[in-house]
């Protein structure tokens, strides 16, 4: 491996909000595109964080990663391409749905602790919650539509919130839209979702041992119009906690490394370890997951084309790592970003950060890292909640 160290530059600011919209939800999970004019796009949500999936997408953009404006309409986001020529956007968020109809039907599996309860779809009739719709964008004309996505899915679930609430599959869809990679041509989709054994060969063996979260991959070679399931990783014996937080393995991200090999990291809850990966037969089949660190909510992965690969990740702090192994098993010691207040080293609190990260490659060794920080000053000298930017730059030493 190569001797490199990261500079990491002061951050710039994306956008601030107002002083009163300070309520979780707002100014927070920020993301980074690019344009099909080369030019670099944040988003990030401002709404409530909760199943109703009620929020607005505020965005901005910028040439350099230092100064940032205003979304305009030649801004387009160079979204994966179609065989048709449009972009594929992602998938529809639709809110949980309160309809009692699942009293119909028989669950398979249930948490005695909160009362979620899991189904096999296909002894679901009604429809309306198993259906995933995408999201195509006209390349001429912006116009954004919703088109019915095929799924390939053995023993698909459907599953309740606590409350009784359906979530629909669709929004189970939509939370994968950020890590949506294209690769090679071909798009995968790392979701996560109370669920089954999918590699099971009957109804019997594919209830999990754990009702937790998993980590299930689908890849689409047709653009996004259909998705096949490719593999899954589950909890086990090796990786169950009991910590009441403990959430299972989700918000995955996945990445292919300089050796052809893949892998992921994954959350297991806010202030518990994630979690990494790695499948060496194009994601198939997974290696047992190993911690990556003690910390982790969406984590994401960024390689470079100088063999240098980047991850962010935070909560209750908020790091960055890197590796320059091929196979990306073998990591530095993480840095930690700073933020306005750096005071709470073990107990997260909802008012410094909501952690999560985006990252996107400005060079062969440089990349962006977008951010959000609650307590930044504005030009009033108001406490403000705030997207960042910083530039990190890999310098080899060698």
């Amino acid at each position: 491996m190569r001797k490199f160290h990261l500079e990491i530059s002061e951050p710039s600011v994306v956008a601030q909000a107002k002083p009163n919209e300070r309520n979780w939800g707002q100014f927070q999970f920020p993301k980074i595109r690019k344009t099909t004019n080369n030019d670099f796009y944040v988003c990030w949500d401002h709404g409530s964080d909760d199943y109703d999936y009620a929020f607005i997408v505020m965005d901005a953009v910028s040439s350099d990663g230092k100064v940032w404006r205003k979304k305009q309409a030649s801004d387009v986001v160079a979204y994966p391409k179609m065989k048709n020529g449009n972009y594929f956007a992602g998938f529809k968020r639709v809110g949980v749905n309160r309809s009692d109809y699942l009293n119909k039907y028989t669950h398979v599996m249930e948490n005695p602790q909160n009362g979620v309860k899991c189904y096999f779809a296909d002894e679901i009739k009604e429809e309306n919650d198993k259906t995933v719709w995408g999201i195509e964008i006209d390349a001429k004309t912006g116009e954004e539509r919703y088109f019915e996505c095929k799924i390939n899915w053995p023993f698909m679930p459907l599953y309740t919130t606590k409350q009784d609430e359906v979530f629909p599959l669709t929004t189970i869809f939509f939370l994968a839209s950020e890590p949506l990679r294209e690769i090679d041509g071909v798009l995968y989709a790392p979701l996560y979702s109370k669920g089954f054994n999918s590699n099971a060969t009957n109804k019997k063996d594919a209830i999990p041992q754990y009702f937790t979260n998993g980590v299930y991959i689908f890849s689409s070679k047709d653009g996004g119009l259909s998705w096949d399931y490719l593999s899954q990783v589950l909890v086990d014996d090796t990786s169950f906690s009991e910590n009441p937080t403990f959430e299972g393995f989700d918000e995955p991200y996945l990445a292919k490394m300089p050796d052809g090999s893949f892998i992921m990291l994954m959350r297991t809850g806010s202030g518990l370890p994630s979690y990494i990966a790695r499948s060496t037969d194009n994601m198939k089949t997974w290696s047992k997951p190993q911690i990556f660190d003690d910390i982790g909510v969406l984590p994401h992965i960024q390689p470079l084309k100088c063999g240098v690969t980047l991850a962010s990740y935070g909560r209750p702090i908020l790091k960055v790592r890197a590796t320059s192994d091929n196979s990306g098993m073998q990591w530095q010691d993480p840095i930690r970003i700073p933020l306005s207040c750096n005071d709470v080293l073990s107990n997260w609190n909802s008012t410094i950060s909501c952690f999560y990260t985006g990252m996107i490659a400005y060079s062969d060794n440089e990349a962006l890292l977008v951010y959000s920080d609650f307590n930044c000053k504005n030009q009033q000298n108001e406490t403000v909640k705030t997207i960042l930017c910083r530039k990190i730059t890999v310098v080899f030493d060698d």
